[in-house]
């Protein structure tokens, strides 16, 4: 909006110019007004839309929106991030925390289910004991001096047949199985969502090349209707058609390339290291 405005006002300029000698007809003296004034208009409406913004967003982390924040602009590096599926999907599997929790949950209930099944297991030892005695005799008959005694044996236990034993290695083994699927259905989905995301880049970038290329294009056509204007080869409409065009290119590549960043942002986001690339 605000190049627009920069424009129509030259524009209007010239035009008064080329009026005033002859060149072009008083009516674009007139439409070149009425250009600027909707120009004029456009721009304050979009001043407003961005105060709004900026109250909405400082509103949203806990700031005063009368005042407004507005945001820095960010390095087009900091979304850096795979655009290979196979990259996304491996490091999604890698960092996503819910995966490393289900993990974890798998591991525990494994030591779990050995834990059970070490109770069936035969379990044998051998045992010894043994003392020493002396005895005085101060008077009287009796048996005096050193006294030893001794003993040992061995010992098996088996509780195979224990019932506690016997459910509670088959509740390890239902809790194993439940969290290993659950594991699998919990990587398939933020596998899934890694190859959609990176896909997702692909496509806006494919678009952000195009949108590029349309607005090169769309200046080139607007540099020239503007000089076929100077010598009046062109009429007004022709050159601010022209105008529009590259106007609506060079909106149009704007959105590319927020999309462009909105979806790399997204990749880091499903593959768990959005976090540590913003720091």
């Amino acid at each position: 909006a605000e190049l627009t405005l920069t424009r129509r006002k030259q524009q209007q300029e010239t035009i008064e110019e080329l009026t005033k000698a002859g060149v072009r007809p008083a009516v674009d003296a007139v439409r070149a007004r009425v250009e600027l004034l909707g120009a004029s208009y456009l721009f304050k409406m979009r001043q407003t839309e961005q105060r709004a913004a900026f109250a909405a967003l400082a509103a949203s982390v806990g700031g005063e929106p009368e005042r407004g924040l507005q945001p820095a602009a960010l390095d087009g590096s900091v979304f850096a991030g795979p655009t290979d599926v196979a990259e996304a999907s491996t490091l999604a599997q890698r960092h996503r925390p819910e995966l490393a929790q289900l993990r974890a949950q798998v591991e525990q209930f494994d030591e779990s289910e050995r834990a059970a099944r070490g109770q069936r297991a035969p379990t044998g030892g051998v045992f010894a004991r043994g003392s020493t005695t002396y005895y005085d005799v101060v008077k009287g008959n009796g048996i005096d001096g050193d006294q030893y005694t001794g003993g040992g044996g061995v010992y098996l236990r088996w509780d195979a047949g224990d019932a506690r034993i016997v459910r509670g290695r088959k509740v390890a083994r239902a809790r194993i199985e439940e969290a290993r699927t659950r594991l699998k259905r919990t990587e398939l989905s933020v596998r899934a969502e890694a190859v959609d995301a990176a896909y997702a880049v692909q496509r806006a970038q494919s678009m952000l090349d195009q949108a590029n290329q349309v607005l090169e294009a769309a200046k080139a056509a607007r540099t020239v209707q503007h000089e076929r204007y100077g010598v009046g080869m062109a009429s007004l409409l022709e050159l601010l058609d022209a105008e529009a065009i590259e106007q609506n290119a060079r909106r149009t590549r704007i959105e590319a390339m927020r999309d462009f960043d909105l979806s790399r942002a997204r990749v880091l986001a499903v593959c768990g290291t959005l976090g540590e690339q913003l720091l």
